[in-house]
């Protein structure tokens, strides 16, 4: 396996085995936080998450579409300085237009089933992230990175 394959089978492990990601967006030069569910696609070419209309992720994205997701496996003990892996994808979100949810809603509960009554909310909307790499961490001194385009 090359190295390239070797790092995107990590990044794609990772990400089909966590539900949660720590979502960084922007507001007038101010870093935002707030954890999202989400699904990687296959080709880990997007990540598809759920959002209401009236929060302040989804205006700091229709500001400033860049952002960058972190999803991680640690445990909280102190063996994760040593054995945690974590990704982080940076990439360009673009809001899901309406008469395409249906297909992306699917795509995302087909991971994560138990956000099916929050996507049905007349205010969710799902957000796309084109992303052009992803940083993989192993421990704290293995990083490398995967370039998407």
């Amino acid at each position: 396996m090359s190295n390239i394959e070797e790092i995107k089978s990590q990044v794609k492990q990772l990400c089909d085995s966590q539900s949660l990601a720590a979502l960084s967006t922007c507001c007038e030069d101010q870093p935002y936080g707030s954890l999202v569910g989400f699904v990687a696609s296959n080709c880990l070419k997007e990540i598809i998450f759920a959002t209401l209309d009236n929060t302040s992720k989804f205006e700091n994205i229709k500001n400033n579409p860049k952002v960058a997701l972190l999803v991680d496996n640690r445990n909280n003990k102190a063996e994760d300085f040593e054995e945690a892996a974590s990704v982080t994808a940076v990439g360009k979100a673009e809001i899901i237009e309406p008469d395409q949810k249906d297909l992306h809603a699917e795509f995302l509960l087909e991971k994560l089933p138990e956000l099916k009554e929050f996507v049905e909310m007349e205010h969710c909307v799902l957000v796309a992230v084109a992303i052009e790499k992803y940083v993989m961490v192993n421990g704290i001194h293995d990083v490398q990175t995967l370039k998407m385009k």
